[in-house]
């Protein structure tokens, strides 16, 4: 289809124009009566699924080992199951990349870093209590102290928020096989042209291909 691409690449302009739509905002309304619509004008029938979640906004973070203090500049933890502080024994990390974290014993500790260098590497592949990252001159002072043990101290607000689901089915004969296919249309402290507008703007097209192919179809039995 000569036209998938410009389509797409339409759908991509449309939602990052909406601009930050986080889960449960108005900017996530907006997105989600977008992704409908195009649903609906490809031929599917659509549904609501609407439902509740929790949401956390931390104000501050910082970290105390020993006498030293220093502002967390990104935090990585369960703010559902944690309560401040959170005590642990202190990991730093200076080595951020894959090889070299996997042989790390960072599991249930305080996992220290320099900056944004390995924070979702650590995430991904170990279990820490917390991951903390400092600024450069503060991961070195708190490093060079020799502290063994820290204390993460945080606040923040949890809230409950609603959102939508958005299902769009395409007609299919009994007992056929059932293929999902989705993609999130909220984003993150951006527009979020590729997170996920790109993946959105493919499922409209994809359910647009598969509809006209479907009345293609059923045109020549």
């Amino acid at each position: 289809d000569p036209g998938f691409k410009s389509r797409a690449m339409a759908h991509v302009r449309q939602l990052a124009a909406v601009g930050i739509h986080e889960a449960g905002s108005k900017g996530d309304r907006r997105a989600a009566r977008y992704v409908r619509e195009q649903i609906k004008q490809a031929g599917l029938s659509v549904t609501n699924e609407p439902f509740s979640f929790q949401s956390f906004a931390l104000e501050n973070a910082i970290l105390e080992a020993g006498t030293a203090k220093a502002d967390i500049v990104k935090l990585g933890f369960n703010p559902y199951a944690a309560t401040s502080p959170i005590s642990g024994e202190l990991a730093f990390v200076t080595a951020t990349d894959t090889p070299s974290i996997n042989k790390m014993e960072l599991d249930g500790k305080l996992v220290v870093i320099a900056g944004n260098d390995g924070f979702n590497m650590v995430s991904f592949i170990k279990t820490p209590k917390a991951v903390v990252s400092l600024s450069g001159p503060d991961f070195a002072r708190l490093k060079a102290s020799g502290a063994k043990t820290g204390e993460v101290r945080f606040r923040g607000k949890v809230t409950t928020r609603k959102s939508t689901n958005i299902v769009g089915v395409l007609a299919a004969t009994p007992g056929a096989q059932e293929i999902i296919v989705s993609a999130h249309y909220d984003s993150i402290r951006g527009p979020g042209a590729n997170d996920n507008a790109s993946g959105v703007a493919v499922l409209l097209e994809l359910a647009r291909y598969f509809h006209s192919v479907k009345q293609i179809g059923r045109a020549h039995v």
